[in-house]
Parts: structure tokens; sequence; C-alpha cells
């Protein structure tokens, strides 16, 4: 699939929870050069984005997490070998259920008391602690 025609399938169909925006463009020839990649010029690549507000995930404001932020984050993808829209969408579930597994790490908690976090994706110990017990496809989804 043509990065132009993702980008404007992807814009013009995909919502996903609200406060949340999905978007793609396009990757950029900089970003293409960030991952290592500026060298396919026969592979399309775009950049998927999202933008929301999401509760604030640090321990402070625990358990109730009233406090909420503006989050966003971005990742290039090739899309050249994408036959459809559907296998396109199932694309940007991916992502974005990347994201969600990234959210859970961090507001799980243990000790009610001091609410840590020991699957946190920002801390050495909590990539450490992931690290030795996640498997891709662990849950299965049907």
């Amino acid at each position: 699939m043509f990065a132009e025609k993702a980008s404007d399938l992807i814009n013009e169909n995909v919502t996903y929870k609200p406060d949340w925006e999905v978007y793609a463009r396009p990757a950029s020839y900089m970003e293409l050069v960030t991952i290592g990649k500026s060298r396919d010029w026969n592979r399309q690549y775009i950049t998927i984005s999202v933008e929301a507000r999401v509760k604030d995930s640090n321990r402070v404001y625990a358990p109730n997490y009233f406090r909420d932020i503006w989050s966003s984050w971005s990742q290039t993808i090739d899309v050249t070998n994408i036959e459809d829209d559907k296998e396109l969408y199932y694309m940007v579930l991916q992502f974005l259920i990347g994201h969600e597994i990234h959210e859970a790490r961090e507001f799980l908690k243990t000790d009610k008391n001091r609410y840590e976090a020991p699957f946190h994706p920002h801390t050495e110990e909590g990539r450490r602690n992931w690290a030795a017990y996640h498997h891709d496809n662990q849950f299965p989804t049907h």
C-alpha cells in the first residue's frame, strides 16, 4: 500500500477512545534515518501518532488518579506489503494495544501504602521485571 493512501485511510476512518486522536502521515526522511531505513527507497513508511488525555499514573496521585495529562506518541511503520484496509486497521490496533500495555504497566501498583509499580516502563527495575516475564501472544484474543 502506498504511504499516502494508508495515511488517508487512517485519518479519514479511524477513531478510538474519547479524547484520543489517531492520525498518520507519510514518514519523513529524518524519521527513516532515525529507524535506520533511509536507504529503503522501494518501501512505503507512515508515521502513526496518537494524542490523548490520560490520567497521570504518578504514585502521588494514587489511588484515585485525579490529574489529567496530555500524552502523545508515534511510531514509524512499513506499509509496503499491506494488502487491504482491514490489514492496515489491524496494524493500527496493534499500535494502540502496545500503548495500552505501556499504560497498564504504569498503573499496576502493589503495596497499597507505597504504590510501587513493579513493571513500570520508565524504570530500569520495571523494564527488567517486564522482560523476565513477558512473552509475545501470551493472552489469546479469540
